[in-house]
């Protein structure tokens, strides 16, 4: 509030001077203060800048600006002196702007007095004017000194530079010999007059008002003489300080801005080493140069005006041994000086190796620039650069302090102050873990207080040795200047004090260490809880480190209050020691860390009474203790649990004792729970005894505690069943009402709160007023160890309730749904075939879950063998016949397994195993739910297929003949899959037969319960009597050749095919392994008639099968006759068939017949029967008649 008045009158001081008429801004600029056209003044508030400053700045000015200064021989840098008259109005202080942007001002002088000064960039320098009285102006005359770099543009020196905007500027500049021509920047020419003989030349002008003073000149040449050649540089330098040494490595640009040079002079200062030398890339050795203090550095070629050479020079200097008491060695640093450039500026970077520290003494002529500044491949290639530097030209001045960086150390402190009974004496225990910012610590030092007597420093891992020492120890380096208030608190008859403890670290503590190092130290104090006001809690003190907070928790018995001491001093004048230390801050809650000393088992922590919290070290915490008035009080929770069977209940009562001591507790007991009630914890009380009811008649219990409680919560746990409530009926809503176990003594704190959980498949109702929602996924344990109950309700009783008020609600069971007493996961059937037709048969039964008794249904007919429970037979007197024929019911033992294995055996007779078998059945609603039926039949039969209803479970295997079928698992797995993993047939009863020889089975199965099986069992000769025998005849009636027989046989294996899919594959690999015989014998037949055709010759013309022959009967061996294959018979349509006709009756006479030609002699003889028949042949008449005719 006060800054802001002030502000406000300089602002109401300033508005009449800033809002002048335009006349009066006139005459205030012929006395040279700044000129406002318009009237009014605009304030610019810069960035970093406070309105304030800005108002005040704007009370300040200008009012004239001279230049004077020298440029000596050679070039280089102008010292220059800069007077201004200066103005301020008001209280300061004021910031005046001065230009010199880029530039290094030496100091600033006002009346024989330095003034401050600070660089804005880009604005440049500002100087820092001492304020006046309010409403009186001051005149100030500022001289700054400053060196500016001279620059060479072609033949020409140029001398630039920013200065404040004046009219009454004035330039007064002394130049090296003669000068042919000086101008400004914008050309105008200024006057030159020669000093000294000719010998330097000087320029006066009076300029007008300027922001940027740029001088250029032309030194005058004899005529004839050739001008020297001009050379320009710039570069960086780079500085690497390391143990005992600095290295400076330096990269340079050299142009040739005017004639030509072979090579360039370096002037190595003598303090340095020179190590190497590079021009462009490639290492040169450099010469003396004529002058003896240079080396000459020849250069690759001759360079021209406009060309350029990189050159890189490497030296090192040895840093001395430090001599300061800091540790601290100073060394120097001018740079790498080239003779005869014009120009020679750049940059400087200077980084350090780990474990040192460098602190910047001097820099004259360099200016201090951000790193970040520097080009991008300087920044990339040295990444821990920690100071960078420009510089306008060589040499400069650069002084650094270097050594050894000392360790930085924080500390961070838990305590624990415990008071005992009475507050006479307090156990003081502290945690301090210390973290190494930079370096390593290797020892540590903790003052302790007086009145604190040590008992223990450790821990060893941390703590190798200790050694207390006690105060005014000449070898103790303590602090200097003790603390006022140790000496307080030391007490009045010693002149105060203390003691030391000197630690040795187990292990140095090192930079960058995840963990910190923790040392614990504990003591004991005596306290005067009667002492007027606040009672010091003397702590532990680390020294030597940083402080990093601290936190302080004070544990008070019962008896005690403890409050802040800032309660505490309100009453008393006597603030007490430690009034000096930043007053602790009171925590409300612990923190969450909770790390500490008092972190300790939850039956041994302390009664936290109060937290605080430190930003500074002290000695000593002031608290305020007074005795407490003894107090506890008591909350009950209700957990119920409700089930089909009942409404068990736990009730938790939580006892706090917050002041004092608890050592007893009351209950009520409501009617009905008399005796059905109990602690679950009987460790907790030490005594039950029955109390006088009270007024309402209600019973009394007292428990007195085994150990009485203070400080901390105590629980006990009560269990009981709601009475009356022994089980829901389905579908029935039954009210109940939770009853509660009250406590008498002490008095509840709060309503009591009753949870409800409820197994799955009861709905609850709830009546009345103070339920809830429970929160999304509450559960709690089931008592009979089943899966989770999910917490439906909650009730609180509601502060308009009566105190007696309890929980009401409705609970209905579900209809439970109707499933099977008896239920069999796995049932295995072994069916043997004897040679007679009887089946025995032997089945296994895995009953997961089954009542006590067991009841079976055998097939009809069946006769009972034994019955078996885990592979032991069972006695006769646990096997019940029942009415019905073929039933049995099976006794199981009262102490038999919730999964047993149960199996039987009997015999089923031919006369009732001829059609399908019938496998045995649960009685009572059982259910089985998987089967397979094993079926084994003797070596000369075969099964057929596959039975109805039921799924092939078996293999196919090549039996050395012929291809077979067998189960696809062996009697151990079927053992195993029935009575479980592990089980093996000699476990399981009753036990398998040996069977015959040669006997086979097949195993077939089905989910579910077993149906029925109808195996098709043949004889294996029958088999291959009808398969074979039924290709046999297919076979022969195809050798016929018969026209309908050619177009069967086709038909034939079509269909053959077809019902081949029908039945199935395994009938169809058994018919065609039985027709194997039949295909052999067709196949022998075939080849037997292709041989017997090939030996019967073909026939000749005139003979039965050959051309011309009556006979059409026979057959060519080829299956044609001699023309077209076959002879036609009388009667044929045939034109050109030549055929016997007889003689006509009553006709024309024919031809007499033409005797029959002789046989050849090779002809084989006739049949004597055709010499009796007379060969009648239709011979055409000649075509001449055919054609009358």
């Amino acid at each position: 509030m006060a800054r802001s008045s002030e502000l406000v009158k300089i602002c109401a001081a300033i508005t009449p001077l800033l809002l002048l008429p335009a006349a009066a801004a006139t005459a205030q600029d012929e006395r040279g203060s700044p000129s406002a056209p318009t009237g009014v003044t605009e304030i610019v508030v810069r960035s970093g800048e406070t309105p304030e400053e800005a108002v005040r700045s704007a009370l300040a000015g200008v009012t004239s600006v001279e230049l004077s200064g020298e440029v000596p021989e050679g070039g280089g840098l102008a010292r220059l002196s800069m007077t201004l008259g200066l103005y301020a109005r008001g209280p300061g202080p004021h910031r005046v702007p001065i230009g010199l942007d880029g530039l290094y001002p030496r100091e600033a002088v006002a009346d024989g007095r330095p003034l401050g000064w600070e660089a804005v960039p880009p604005e440049g320098w500002f100087v820092i004017l001492p304020g006046g009285s309010p409403g009186e102006e001051e005149q100030r005359t500022v001289r700054v000194d400053v060196v500016a770099p001279i620059r060479s543009v072609d033949d020409r020196r140029v001398l630039s530079l920013s200065i404040p905007r004046h009219p009454n500027t004035r330039l007064r500049l002394d130049l090296p010999g003669p000068i042919a021509e000086a101008t400004l920047g914008d050309g105008s020419l200024l006057s030159v007059e020669p000093i000294d003989d000719g010998r330097r030349s000087r320029i006066e002008a009076q300029l007008g008002a300027r922001d940027e003073l740029d001088v250029r000149w032309l030194p005058l040449r004899a005529e004839g003489t050739p001008l020297p050649p001009l050379l320009t540089g710039g570069g960086h330098i780079a500085l690497d300080v390391d143990d005992g040494k600095l290295s400076a490595q330096s990269t340079w640009e050299i142009q040739v801005r005017r004639g030509e040079a072979p090579a360039v002079e370096l002037v190595v200062d003598p303090a340095d080493e020179l190590l190497e030398v590079e021009v462009e890339g490639r290492p040169v050795a450099p010469e003396p140069a004529e002058d003896g203090i240079g080396l000459r550095i020849p250069l690759p070629r001759t360079l021209r005006k406009g060309d350029s050479a990189r050159l890189s020079i490497t030296t090192r200097r040895p840093i001395r041994a430090p001599a300061d008491p800091d540790g601290l060695a100073p060394v120097s640093f001018g740079g790498h000086r080239f003779a005869g450039l014009a120009e020679q500026g750049g940059t400087l970077s200077i980084s350090r190796a780990d474990g040192l520290r460098i602190l910047v003494g001097s820099s004259v002529g360099l200016r201090r620039i951000d790193p970040r500044d520097l080009r991008e491949e300087i920044a990339r290639t040295r990444p821990a650069i920690v100071s960078a530097f420009r510089f306008a030209d060589q040499p400069f001045d650069l002084t650094l302090r270097v050594g050894p960086t000392p360790p930085m150390v924080r500390v961070a402190q838990r305590s624990l102050a415990t008071l005992e009974p009475g507050g006479t004496a307090a156990r003081i225990e502290s945690w301090l873990d210390y973290r190494s910012i930079r370096g390593q610590l290797f020892s540590a030092r903790v003052e302790v207080p007086e009145g604190l007597e040590v008992d223990r420093v450790g821990p060893p891992g941390s703590v190798v040795s200790w050694d207390l020492r006690p105060p005014g120890d000449p070898d103790t380096d303590g602090d200097p200047d003790p603390d006022p208030d140790a000496e307080r608190a030391g007490g009045e008859d010693t002149p105060g004090g203390r003691a030391t403890i000197e630690l040795t670290l187990a292990s140095p503590l090192r930079e960058g260490q995840s963990t910190p190092t923790r040392i614990e130290l504990s003591g004991r104090a005596l306290l005067d809880p009667d002492r007027p006001g606040p009672v010091p809690i003397p702590l532990f003190l680390p020294t030597g480190a940083a402080f990093d907070g601290g936190l302080l928790a004070i544990a008070a018995p019962p008896d005690l209050e403890v409050t802040p001491a800032a309660e505490a001093e309100a009453n008393s004048p006597d603030p007490g020691p430690g009034g000096g230390s930043p007053a602790p801050t009171v925590v409300a809650s612990p923190p969450s860390t909770g790390m500490g000393p008092w972190s300790r088992p939850a039956g041994d922590a302390p009664r936290i009474a109060l937290w605080l919290r430190s930003e500074a070290p002290a000695q000593a915490v002031p608290i305020g203790l007074s005795p407490r008035a003894p107090s506890s009080s008591s909350v009950i929770d209700q957990l119920v649990r409700v089930g089909r069977d009942g409404v068990d209940v736990q009730q938790d009562v939580t006892l706090y004792a917050r002041d004092g001591e608890l050592d007893r507790i009351d209950l009520a007991i409501p009617p009905g729970l008399e005796r059905g009630w109990s602690l679950v914890d009987r460790g907790v009380v030490a005594e039950e005894e029955p109390i006088a009811p009270g007024p309402d008649g209600v019973a009394l219990r007292r428990l007195r505690l085994a150990q009485p409680t203070a400080g901390f919560p105590l629980k006990l746990r009560i269990s009981f069943r709601v009475p009356a409530v022994d089980r829901l009926e389905p579908g029935e809503a039954t009210t109940l009402e939770i009853p509660r176990i009250e406590v008498r003594s002490p008095s509840p704190a709060a309503p009591p709160r009753v949870v409800i959980a409820a197994e799955p498949g009861l709905t609850l109702d709830p009546r009345g007023e103070g339920w809830r929602p429970p929160a999304e996924n509450q559960w709690v344990t089931n008592p009979d160890g089943g899966p989770p109950l999910p917490i439906r309700h909650v009730w609180v009783r509601p502060p308009s309730a009566d105190p007696d008020a309890l929980p009401s609600f409705s609970a209905t069971a579900s209809t439970p749904a109707p499933l099977p007493e008896t239920l069999a996961s796995r049932l295995w059937i072994r069916s043997e075939q004897g040679p007679d037709g009887a089946v025995r048969t032997s089945c296994w039964f895995r009953f997961d879950d089954h009542s006590p008794t067991l009841g079976f249904q055998l097939p009809a007919a069946a006769e009972l063998d034994r019955a078996y429970l885990d592979g032991q037979p069972l006695p006769p007197d646990d096997v019940d016949a029942l009415d019905r024929p073929g039933a049995y019911l099976l006794h199981l033992p009262s102490d038999a397994a919730r999964a047993v294995l149960v199996g039987l055996s009997y015999r089923v007779p031919r006369s009732s195993a001829r059609s399908a078998w019938t496998p045995p059945a649960l009685v009572g609603g059982g259910r089985v739910l998987e089967t397979l039926w094993e079926v084994r039949i003797p070596w000369n039969r075969a099964l057929v297929g596959v039975p109805g209803r039921f799924t092939d479970e078996n293999l196919w295997y090549w039996g050395g003949y012929v291809w077979k079928r067998r189960p696809g698992m062996d009697p151990a797995d079927l053992a195993s899959w029935v009575a479980g993993p592990g089980a093996s047939v000699d476990q399981i009863g009753p036990p398998l037969t040996a069977g015959r020889v040669g006997d086979h089975g097949y195993l077939f199965g089905r989910p579910g319960a077993p149906e029925p099986l109808g195996p098709v069992i043949a004889s294996r000769a029958t088999l291959v009597g009808a398969c074979s025998g039924a290709v046999l005849l297919v076979g022969l009636l195809a050798l016929v050749r018969r026209p309908w027989g050619r177009r069967a046989f086709p038909a034939a294996i079509a269909a053959l095919l077809v019902l081949l899919m029908l039945v199935g594959r395994s009938t169809a690999a058994l018919a065609l392994q039985s027709s194997s015989v039949g295909w052999l014998l067709v196949a022998v037949a075939v080849l037997t008639r292709r041989a017997v055709d090939r030996r019967r010759p073909a026939g000749r013309f005139g003979e039965q099968s050959g051309l011309g022959t009556a006979s059409g009967l026979g057959d060519s061996p080829s299956g044609g006759s001699g023309s077209g294959g076959s002879s036609p018979l009388v009667g044929s349509d045939d034109s050109t068939a030549i055929r016997p006709r007889p003689q006509p009756i009553g006709g024309p006479i024919s031809p007499p017949a033409l005797p029959p030609s002789p046989p050849p002699p090779s002809s084989p003889p006739s049949d004597p029967d055709l010499g009796r028949h007379d060969e009648v042949f239709d011979i055409p008449a000649p075509r001449a008649d055919r054609e009358a005719s």
